[in-house]
């Protein structure tokens, strides 16, 4: 689907852009048009609210490409957590193998009790990120958005990331 949008983005703009010299305009003009794209998708899903505006720096992070895949795909609901699955028909049950929910991107990554383990090394990890960075006591949250989508500096961001990526390196479920 990103594919397909950013290749209509690309057949769009291919003649506009041609005529704009200064390279920094020819990003802001696409930066512009993707930004539009990206609203009329829909402000209802998991990954706009994450990402409200489009950036072109958002392309760096502290992920693995396991973790960068596995963000994605818990960020846009299309990954191999039973809810999807089942929402597609491929399985019976929208449960997780724990027994105690729907196996969603909410459960997995704050009440699994199967990843226990790893979800209080994740708390610890994101804890000390934030000591670490003088985060506002006010600031520091452990939402889904706040773990999958931090708002913070660059620097902080990129920590967070990286302590998500030794989460879904721990994790026993595909992803």
């Amino acid at each position: 689907m990103l594919l397909f949008l950013l290749h209509q983005l690309f057949k769009q703009t291919t003649n506009k852009i041609g005529k704009i010299a200064d390279s920094r305009s020819k990003v802001n003009f696409v930066t512009q048009i993707w930004q539009r794209q990206w609203n009329r998708l829909g402000q209802q899903r998991l990954l706009h609210r994450c990402y409200p505006t489009v950036k072109y720096s958002r392309l760096r992070s502290g992920l693995s490409r396991r973790a960068s895949s596995a963000k994605i795909r818990l960020l846009s609901g299309h990954n191999c957590l039973a809810e999807h699955l089942h929402r597609i028909k491929f399985i019976a049950s929208p449960n997780c193998p724990c027994g105690s929910d729907r196996q969603d991107t909410n459960h997995v990554i704050l009440h699994c009790p199967s990843l226990l383990d790893q979800r209080n090394s994740l708390v610890n990890d994101i804890d000390f990120v934030y000591f670490k960075h003088n985060v506002p006591p006010s600031k520091r949250s452990m939402s889904l958005l706040d773990i999958l989508a931090p708002q913070h500096d660059m620097k902080t961001n990129i920590e967070i990331d990286r302590a998500f990526s030794k989460f879904i390196q721990n994790c026993p479920f595909k992803i």
